[in-house]
């Protein structure tokens, strides 16, 4: 497109405007890259828009020079827009500084669709190493929209070093990239709108060789017990202690309340900081730092006065409301005394709380509240301990009993009644999920032994997801006897093409298996014990005839009788 807003097309005459003269058409054949795609850079110039192929990345990029207009130089990395963070379709952004930031992130509008921006790492001051850290990773999988890193060597050749999303399986945020080169180029690329639902990426760089970068959670209790994962560069140095420094010398603690231990995967870059228990902390902001040495020479470093560690007074839980749920329903969990934004800033906080083992998100209502979702327990138990985490490693050692509404079957039963009804879990409401995961079973056997009876199963309620999940019933004690129904057996099975079952003698194995959640609600069956042989004979006395014939009346339960 010229600068007049004419468009270009392969195959097409173009209409040279006035000012057309400053527009570059290269193609894909004329440059040797027939069949591949071809990119265009963006390069922010004076007046003009010079586009130039970057297909694989090209010489021409790694030499882009722009020298009509200086203030081009400092665009800013991005802009926020009403429909998100974009960077004006293409460009690229030269960073020459030993450590900085590289993001394309608005965690309220998230990302423009369409863009592709490059930031170029060439530290003014060169060490041989350049490391990026990743602090923020949101965008969807399958390749379209992605983060790449490339090294770039002295005489300009590029190697992919990674591509994020990794796979269709990536979650989190990414581990830290690291090159042995003085120059790194880092793409962003998006395709189609995502509207809000992703946000972009967040990630710093280091060239230097020892620089604390973040810390991991950035608060904990005043009791200790918490370990703070630094990220930063210290490549080749040993020794290293962490300080936790406070307003004065009578908070600062000891060295010997922390212990110091680097990574043994990544020790030049990750080093973990454990305090002590039953530490007696302040409830005040601590800078956090790392000592190290090297060749003889030490090196100290902290983190940035904006990223404090904060330490706060467990929480002590006051009530719960409601005190029982069901899965997905707000639980309100108060506190007896409020927790200071001032103690622990918004930035430094990560609630979370925790039923029994499963821990969940938790947000902040108040100062006095959080407020999280009940999730599905783990074994079906009933009743767990709820406490909840500040800083989402460090749970309270207050805790509330909270009653799980549902009922969820686990392990075997032995059922020895002639009749009732199994299901996989007690409802709270007729559209209580089943949970997840699970594997119950139960043996119908009424007192009375084989032999003794057939028993009648018939499902009243079935709603499984196809696939993994189902609900089995044997002909027999255990999963050896014959299958006489599985549930469902393909996604067009449904309760109306359930029949009664029958089995030949008096034991029935029922077992229930799930994988996924899928939100059906699971089954529901009753059984029935029909008893068989002789319950009563008249007359009692025989009496003989004239022609020498007794008739005996038995009644009893004879219906297909096992041999």
């Amino acid at each position: 497109r010229t600068n007049d807003g004419e468009s270009l097309w392969a195959g097409h005459t173009p209409v040279v405007g006035a000012r057309s003269e400053g527009m570059i058409c290269a193609l894909a054949l004329a440059l040797g890259i027939a069949g591949k795609p071809v990119e265009l850079a963006h390069l922010l110039g004076g007046s003009r828009a010079n586009f130039i192929p970057v297909s694989a990345f090209s010489e021409e990029l790694l030499g882009w020079r722009v020298s009509a207009d200086k203030g081009a130089l400092q665009h800013p990395g991005r802009r926020l827009g009403d429909n998100g963070v974009n960077c004006e379709g293409n460009y690229l952004r030269e960073l020459t500084g030993g450590s900085g930031p590289v993001e394309f992130y608005d965690e309220t509008n998230g990302y423009e669709s369409y863009q592709t921006c490059y930031w170029r790492i060439r530290p003014t001051t060169t060490t041989g190493s350049i490391t990026l850290f990743f602090s923020e990773l949101s965008l969807p999988v399958g390749g379209l929209h992605h983060v790449q890193v490339f090294s770039v060597s002295a005489s300009g050749a590029m190697t992919l070093l990674r591509q994020e999303p990794a796979s269709l399986a990536s979650t989190g945020v990414p581990l830290l990239v690291t090159c042995a080169c003085d120059e790194m180029l880092v793409k962003f690329r998006s395709t189609y709108d995502v509207g809000t639902d992703y946000l972009g990426f967040k990630a710093s760089y280091s060239a230097r060789v020892f620089e604390v970068m973040s810390i991991s959670p950035r608060s904990g209790p005043t009791t200790g017990g918490v370990t703070v994962t630094v990220k930063g560069i210290f490549k080749g140095h040993t020794g290293h202690t962490c300080r936790f420094t406070g307003p004065t010398s009578t908070n600062s603690i000891g060295s010997g309340d922390v212990t110091t231990v680097a990574d043994a995967e990544t020790p030049d870059t990750v080093i973990y900081c454990t305090l002590a228990q039953g530490l007696g902390g302040s409830a005040v902001a601590y800078n956090v730092s790392i000592e190290g040495s090297a060749d003889g020479t030490s090196f100290v470093d902290s983190v940035a006065a904006s990223e404090s560690f904060y330490m706060y007074a467990d929480p002590v839980l006051s009530s719960l409301s409601p005190a029982t749920a069901s899965f997905l329903q707000e639980v309100q969990v108060n506190f007896v005394k409020a927790i200071s934004p001032i103690v622990l800033p918004p930035a430094a906080a990560d609630f979370r709380c925790k039923f029994g083992t499963v821990v969940v998100s938790a947000t902040q209502l108040s100062t006095t509240a959080l407020q999280c979702s009940v999730p599905m327990p783990v074994d079906g138990e009933a009743t767990v301990a709820l406490t909840v985490s500040l800083n989402g490693q460090s749970f309270s050692p207050s805790a509330k009993a909270f009653v799980y509404a549902d009922s969820f079957c686990q392990g075997t039963s032995d059922v020895a009644t002639s009749t009732g009804s199994i299901s996989d879990h007690v409802r709270a409401s007729s559209s209580s999920p089943y949970r997840p995961y699970s594997s119950c079973s139960w043996l119908l056997a009424p007192a009375g032994g084989l032999g003794s009876c057939r028993i009648v199963f018939e499902f009243t309620l079935a709603d499984l997801a196809a696939g993994d999940d189902y609900v089995a019933v044997y002909d027999g004690a255990n999963t050896a006897a014959p299958l006489l129904r599985r549930y469902p057996e393909s996604s067009n099975d449904n309760l109306g093409r359930l029949q009664p079952l029958l089995s030949s003698d008096c034991q029935l194995f029922v077992r229930f298996v799930t994988k996924l959640y899928t939100g059906r609600v699971g089954f529901v069956a009753t059984f029935s014990g029909l008893s068989l042989g002789i319950v009563s004979a008249s007359p009692n006395v025989a009496s003989t005839s004239a022609d020498d014939t007794t008739v005996v009346t038995v009644a009893g339960s004879f219906y297909e009788v096992p041999d």
